[in-house]
């Protein structure tokens, strides 16, 4: 393999550091240019939510700046959307509620793009429920939790009035590859948390657990609701887990 020559690594370098700083030559101009909008874009279609806060200028400011501070190592479409949500933690003074928003629709937009198959429950209600010591139970592959200080209604977003106020989301992907963001109780967040803490926990086990804390909580109910939802997954002690 040939070693790039010197004077075209140079050459290369100057381009690339001509590019960031906003040029005024016409030619280079026209390379930032290009550059910027499709950073924009990327922010646009990634964190359409946020970009509802900000004017068009804004976003502009956003992504010259990112551009000129932020060096992208891997300049895929995701890879920029990620690289975007780290300048903005480090580098941008924003607002914390805006700053969560920003990591909200990057959790969402990460669990669409996920490489990872979500498991299926192929028994019955009716098997489960009368053998639960013959399953396990695990939360969805590509769940991940959230707290934000807003609500999530189709398109909008409503911030609570108080700094101190905030909700728990579970965001994941269905197998049918739609993503979804379900507002949780705080009694749904401990039994998540409990199943992610105790892999291949058995349903019996777990329904065991949660009456020693609360006797009238019906889990299996709880159980059967969020299998459905397909935010927790049912499996066969017997069957292979991925």
């Amino acid at each position: 393999m040939l070693n790039t020559p010197a004077t075209m690594l140079t050459e290369i370098e100057l381009f690339s550091k001509a590019i960031r700083q906003q040029p005024k030559q016409k030619s280079t101009r026209r390379y930032h240019e290009f550059i910027c909008e499709n950073i924009v874009g990327v922010i646009e279609n990634t964190f359409p939510l946020f970009s509802g806060t900000q004017s068009a200028d804004d976003l502009n400011q956003l992504a010259n700046e990112f551009i000129y501070y932020h060096s992208a190592t891997e300049p895929e479409f995701h890879q920029i959307a990620t690289e975007f949500v780290q300048f903005i933690q480090n580098k941008v003074e924003l607002m914390p509620r805006l700053l969560k928003l920003i990591e909200y629709e990057w959790v969402t937009f990460n669990a669409e793009i996920a490489m990872i198959r979500t498991n299926e429950t192929h028994s019955s209600w009716e098997e489960i429920s009368a053998q639960p010591n013959a399953f396990t139970l695990s939360c969805n592959a590509v769940m991940q939790l959230i707290e934000v200080p807003f609500l999530v209604e189709e398109d909008a977003v409503n911030f609570l009035s108080k700094d101190e106020d905030s909700v728990v989301y579970g965001v994941y992907r269905t197998k049918e590859n739609i993503v979804v963001s379900q507002k949780l109780r705080d009694i749904d967040v401990a039994i998540i948390q409990l199943i992610s803490q105790t892999p291949k926990i058995t349903l019996a086990k777990a329904e065991q657990h949660i009456h020693t804390h609360l006797a009238e909580f019906n889990f299996m109910y709880w159980v059967h609701s969020f299998t459905q939802n397909q935010l927790i997954t049912i499996q066969f002690l017997g069957d292979k887990h991925d």
